[in-house]
Formats: C-alpha cells, structure tokens, sequence
C-alpha cells in the first residue's frame, strides 16, 4: 500500500484518485484553475484525471501535457448562433459524466465545475463524493426576464442548477464576494467554503525586476470578451497624457492579451469593437495585441510590464492580478468583486472606479514611477506567497476532498 503523505495536522493522509469534469479545455481562468488543481494534487502523490468534451494540446495549457486528459467527443456544439450556451454546456458535461460513469469504481471523490446541473447524474452513477467548485452561480451570468419564452427557458434550467446544488457533498467558492452572491441567490442551501485559486510563486521568480529606461508597457491580460471590459483599458490609455509628461507618453504602451476563440460572436465582435476604439482614439501603433499567448509569451510579457490593467467590474476572483503580483508588478483594478480581496490599495496596487480618468490616474503613479511600481510590485509578491499560493490552494482542496472521502468511507 503507498504511504499517505503527511499533512499539516500531522495526520497522514491516502493517496485519493480523483477525476475532475470540466467543459472544454482552453485558455481561460476556470480552465487555469482545474489544470492547477490536477497537477498540484497529482504532484502530493493523489491521481489526477480530468475528463472534458474537447482538448487540443496546441490550444491549452502547457502543463495539461503532464496530466491524465480524457475526452468525450461530443457533436454538441458550444452555442447556437452565439446563444443557448447553458444548454450547450449542460449536453456536453451529460456525455462527459456518462464517460465517467462508464469507469464507476476508478475514482475516490468527483470535482465538477461550471455546471452543477449534471451533479444528480453523477451522484447516481458514482456512488462517490461529488464536490463542485462555483467560480460564479450561472443563474447570475445572465439577465433573466420572469415573462416569456426566454424567461420559462432560465427557469427550468436555474431550477436545474439549484437541485444540482443540493445535491453535491461540497460546494467551494472562489472569493467572498461570490461567497456573498451565492447565499442571495440560493437561500436555503447551505453556504459555500470559500478556496482562493492560487498562483505557483515559484514559476515567476525568474522574472526580470521593473526596468526604469526603454518602454512602459501596460499589460491586460484576460479574455477578449464583452463582460472582461477591455475598452475601459484602451480608454484609460487615451486619458493617460492629461496625467503624465509628454516625454513619458511617447515610451508608453499598451498590449491586450488574453484567450481569443473565433468561433464565438461575442470574442469577435469585442475584437472588431476594440480596433475600431483604437483606430477612433489615435492609438494605432499605441495598442499591441497577443492572441492566445503560450505561457513562455506570457511570462515574458510579465517581465516588460510595468504594471497590470484589470478592467472588469465585479469580476468573480480574478487570477491575473494574483499572477502578475507573484511576477512583483503593480496593479490597477477596478474597485470591485475579488480584487478588493487581493490587492492592498497603495501597497500592491491602485484600485479605482471604472471611469476613465480614475483608471489612468492609477496607472500614472507606476508609469512615472518605477521605484513606486517595484515597492508595490514586490509587496504583491510577498501578499500572493502569504496568501493566494498554489500550495495554499492545492492544501485546503486536499483537506476538503480528503474529508469528504473519508466522511463517504465510515457510513
């Protein structure tokens, strides 16, 4: 029998054999957050399989190369004519759980996420432990009108959402703030255990420190989509001159980078609409940008950047402003949802409202001043390896699932 690693407690623990389900596997930040989970597990001795409806090496993270991937070819397409993703998803984890089923007595304890609609099906096939981690409840991804067609089309599948709740050992949050919006949204359940994703300190400590000659390179990263509010960071760039000197304004500029999947309406149009921003605001040759950039181009972005831009309002958790603290660089953040819980206003970063003129004031402060930048940016360091490490994450997710399994084992 292999020894049981030895946690923090002092009790040892059994290697577990878990299996994760996850939609498709690209480059996004729930994608990030599964792959980290399967390979920090995977790393403590536990086995790690994540199954998927559709995974192409060239187009996912690197390390999913290192990891048990299964799929389960699916003709279901990922949406309609840009619309009825939910039901798109939910097909899609059906065939993905009916996979798993197939192999019923291979694994110890389920994760699941993004869709907890396919939690009963598995409870029922499994006869295990089935955890769902809920970056975001879906009920609350889309307006959802109380008349119509459209309106009993979310009820039955927010009523699907709900059961599948219910029915799940454990359900894990990303932040607090979704902590907050889940107990609104589902009153009656009980509440969620909240477990920050984390950041591999270590993969960043071969990045440069803030050089204070040559370009100021502005960096977003996130994905090209309408929610990520990405013209807010060409906008800010626009407002940037009435803040700075005029010889600064020439060296700076902006790179937009993030997952882009042409096949969805939504990223293409956000692209059309921002090249058109750039073109109506005079930053052509200002605006760079880097499409589904690998984790060598990412890191070497961090190590140019000056500081990160994070647009979005209300964004779930939010994995760039972790990941580029743990690269030692500052960052100005809208002031709401989960980067009020991980950056330290003036002593990681700046966060402001989303209006134009706040986001470049913050971002002024680090454009004219790399020693303020290098402060700030090390002291985000330092707060993401107390704090929103990958180890921290991979051990409250170990405790967790460690528990449940256990829990299942003495009834």
């Amino acid at each position: 029998m292999a020894l049981g690693r030895i946690c923090d407690g002092g009790a040892a623990m059994k290697p577990m054999r878990i299996a994760f389900l996850h939609p498709n596997l690209g480059l996004g930040g729930a994608e990030r957050l599964i792959v980290d989970a399967a390979r920090a597990l995977q790393q403590v001795g536990h086995k790690t399989t994540i199954f998927t409806s559709r995974y192409d090496p060239e187009s996912a993270f690197a390390e999913t190369r290192e990891l048990d991937v299964r799929v389960a070819p699916t003709r279901v397409p990922e949406s309609i004519g840009g619309r009825f993703l939910a039901p798109a998803t939910i097909l899609r984890m059906r065939r993905i759980a009916n996979k798993l089923a197939s192999e019923r007595g291979a694994y110890d304890v389920v994760v699941c996420d993004l869709t907890a609609h396919v939690i009963p099906d598995l409870q029922r096939s499994l006869a295990v432990p089935v955890a769902f981690y809920c970056h975001y409840p879906d009920s609350l991804l889309t307006s959802r009108p109380n008349t119509g067609i459209y309106g009993s089309y979310r009820k039955g599948i927010d009523a699907s959402e709900r059961r599948g709740l219910e029915a799940a050992d454990c359900v894990m949050v990303n932040s607090a703030f979704t902590a907050r919006r889940y107990v609104e949204e589902f009153q009656g359940i009980e509440p969620p255990r909240v477990v920050y994703p984390g950041a591999d300190v270590e993969a960043y400590q071969g990045i440069s420190p803030i050089q204070a000659s040559g370009e100021i390179l502005l960096l977003s990263v996130n994905r090209f989509r309408a929610p990520k509010a990405l013209d807010r960071a060409v906008g800010a760039l626009a407002a940037l001159p009435s803040f700075i000197a005029d010889q600064t304004w020439k060296r700076v500029r902006l790179v937009l980078a993030g997952g882009y999947e042409e096949s969805l309406p939504d990223a293409r149009e956000t692209v059309a609409g921002l090249r058109e921003q750039v073109e109506r605001l005079g930053l052509v040759g200002k605006v760079d940008w880097v499409f589904n950039p690998s984790e060598p181009e990412r890191l070497a972005l961090l190590g140019r950047a000056r500081c990160l831009l994070y647009t979005p309002s209300d964004e779930h958790f939010g994995l760039g402003p972790i990941e580029a603290m743990a690269a030692a660089r500052p960052v100005v953040a809208v002031n709401s949802g989960g980067p009020l819980e991980t950056i330290v206003e003036g002593e990681t970063g700046r966060l402001r409202s989303p209006e134009l003129d706040a986001l470049a004031e913050g971002l002024s402060v680090y454009v004219e001043s790399p020693e303020t930048a290098r402060e700030h940016g090390l002291a985000g360091r330092i707060r993401v390896a107390r704090h929103f490490s990958l180890d921290r994450f991979r051990d409250s997710l170990e405790q967790i699932l460690g528990s449940l399994v256990g829990e299942r084992a003495a009834t």
